[in-house]
């Protein structure tokens, strides 16, 4: 949690050198989210920004069990923990008795010539389609 607590904070101007802060600022840098994204190089390169602000960001990150370099995909799982996690969790034959259930009750059962069964069986393939699709 204190990782994505520090990626969604704005970086404060009192606790941050100011010429680092002003460099960052100048990039565009509000948040550490957008900092972490950054390579040594790309902040090396700026003029101004030196070995010891380098120094600076590294350890503080490092307080955080963060660090430079890291992926959008590294950065949403620690901000979205439950967006990214495993699909198999899904109970999906629960999930197909819940469609095929909603679809019986929303299809008009005129539409299948007052035919239940293929009323049903039509309802059936058709959550068998979107769980399909759901699990991609």
């Amino acid at each position: 949690m204190i990782q994505r607590d520090r990626l969604l904070q704005e970086i404060d101007c009192k606790s941050t050198p100011r010429r680092t802060y002003r460099i960052l600022q100048s990039m565009g840098i509000k948040k550490y989210r957008h900092l972490v994204l950054l390579t040594k190089g790309e902040l090396l390169r700026q003029q101004g920004f030196g070995r010891s602000s380098l120094n600076w960001i590294e350890k503080d990150l490092k307080e955080h069990s963060l660090e430079l370099s890291m992926t959008i995909k590294e950065v949403d799982e620690i901000i979205y923990p439950t967006l990214t996690e495993p699909k198999s969790d899904i109970d999906w034959e629960q999930r197909r008795y819940e469609i095929a259930k909603a679809l019986m009750s929303s299809e008009r059962i005129e539409d299948y010539g007052y035919n239940l069964q293929k009323k049903a069986q039509s309802c059936i393939e058709i959550a068998d389609e979107l769980i399909k699709q759901l699990k991609k």
